[in-house]
């Protein structure tokens, strides 16, 4: 879960500063600046519901422990969790989700390089209570960012959809790419609310990080 603030922190931090990227990002999905910071700030924290998998928690000693207990080896390995991303995804929000908005989750869950592939085993790799903590977590990081409750959820247009995964999806991959480096986002085992992690670790962070990563165009100032 404090991974997935990270992401969204940067994000965030990423948005207040660049002019130019939040201008278009929102023409291209047609929306007012802070509908489109909602929703992209939403993604960007759902980006990783895979990782609720116990197939990706048993990528750790510990997590192996408590995955062993409860799924047969055989369906921990072999899938990606950008794979169960989408079928997380599918099971959570598709019953009220827009087909847009679904198609822009789609392609920040495939922040790897590639599109994530469709897993063709529903359940193999996790269980009910796997997904029980992923639609916990869903329903607890919108109020966690400040966000309206409607955020993702709201958004209908699909050819505008359309024409902006590519710019969402490379905004993703670099926010990930930001949010996983653990010299600026180390690890934190100490549990803390996600609305106090959010504000108090991850944004301050994110801010220092988007600084040294070098992504916001310099400002020049202007000659007499």
């Amino acid at each position: 879960a404090y991974h997935s603030l990270d992401v969204a922190a940067v994000g965030a931090a990423w948005w207040a500063a660049d002019t130019g990227l939040r201008t278009r990002m929102a023409s291209l999905l047609g929306l007012a600046m802070d509908e489109a910071r909602a929703l992209m700030l939403w993604l960007l924290a759902v980006h990783d519901l895979g990782k609720f998998a116990g197939s990706f928690q048993a990528l750790s000693e510990p997590g192996a422990r408590a995955v062993d207990a409860r799924l047969p080896a055989r369906q921990v390995r072999g899938t990606r969790h950008d794979s169960w991303s989408v079928e997380f995804g599918a099971r959570i929000l598709l019953p009220d989700t827009p087909d847009a908005t679904m198609l822009l989750f789609e392609a920040v869950a495939s922040h790897h390089g590639r599109p994530a592939a469709v897993q063709t085993v529903p359940g193999r790799g996790y269980d009910e209570s796997d997904l029980e903590a992923a639609t916990a977590f869903v329903a607890a990081c919108g109020p966690a960012l400040g966000l309206d409750g409607d955020a993702g959820k709201a958004f209908e247009d699909i050819e505008r959809a359309q024409r902006a995964t590519w710019l969402v999806v490379g905004f993703a991959v670099v926010c990930d790419w930001i949010g996983s480096n653990t010299r600026w986002f180390p690890y934190e085992l100490a549990p803390m609310a996600l609305d106090a992690y959010w504000r108090y670790v991850a944004l301050p962070r994110a801010r220092a990080a988007i600084d040294a990563a070098g992504i916001v165009p310099a400002r020049f100032a202007s000659g007499d």
